[in-house]
């Protein structure tokens, strides 16, 4: 993918960012809310092996990572479960 033309910035994301906010915004409403036990599922794989890892992690969305981590501690139970994105029609 080289250099974009003169004409033209170059914007490039990666949906995992999206989705790890998406998701962040998710618990912090339930929470909101008041719910105590909560199933988050994800379409993204790589959220959810992300969420359900406890090491330290390094990539460009380890800060929503880690907020969402942090959040869902106050509830009484919360589960990350990965479903494919045709099982995930609500949220799409």
């Amino acid at each position: 993918m080289g250099p974009p033309e003169t004409s033209f910035v170059k914007i490039n994301f990666d949906a995992s960012f999206l989705e790890a906010i998406r998701c962040l915004q998710g618990i912090q409403m339930r929470l909101d809310l008041g719910f105590r036990k909560v199933e988050v599922e994800e379409d993204s794989i790589n959220v959810i092996k992300k969420l359900q890892n406890q090491k330290e992690d390094m990539s460009m969305i380890r800060d929503y990572i880690e907020d969402a981590r942090i959040e869902s501690r106050d509830f009484e139970e919360c589960m990350f479960r990965y479903v494919g994105r045709n099982a995930n029609e609500t949220a799409n």
